[in-house]
């Protein structure tokens, strides 16, 4: 089954930026790149990292937030009214996000082009849990 047509379109208009990002569903690490996308959208920014098999975790944070604070953030919940959601894929094949957190999402600029923390996604059905963690430094 094929990544979601609004990954592939996000994808298209994102920035490139150095960091890292790696992912593990149920324990089994599917996800560690070297490269983070990010996209601005109206009222969040998205950001997602890839691997070469399509394996990928996309995820975003509402744009309100203070940059000199340290954030959690819950999905669906903080972006009720918001165009957002939280999209995962191993090697192309679609893990459903149910609800997560982003947890100690650190800012190091005011931009918000560099942050760091880490995700706990619960998936839909029996497919369990997707943990991990991302790092942009200042570009």
């Amino acid at each position: 089954m094929p990544a979601p047509k609004d990954y592939d379109s996000l994808k298209a208009k994102g920035e490139k930026a150095i960091g890292t990002m790696s992912a593990f569903l149920n324990d089994t690490q599917i996800l560690d790149t070297k490269t983070i996308t990010y996209v601005r959208g109206n009222e969040v920014y998205m950001f997602f990292g890839e691997s070469e098999d399509r394996s990928f975790v996309l995820l975003s944070f509402p744009e309100a937030l203070d940059p000199s604070e340290i954030h959690t953030v819950r999905y669906p919940e903080d972006f009720e009214g918001l165009n957002s959601s939280w999209q995962a894929a191993d090697k192309n094949s679609p893990l459903t996000v149910k609800k997560g957190s982003l947890t100690q999402l650190k800012f190091f600029d005011s931009g918000k082009r560099s942050f760091e923390g880490t995700f706990d996604i619960d998936l839909e059905g029996d497919l369990g849990k997707l943990t991990g963690k991302f790092h942009i430094p200042k570009q």
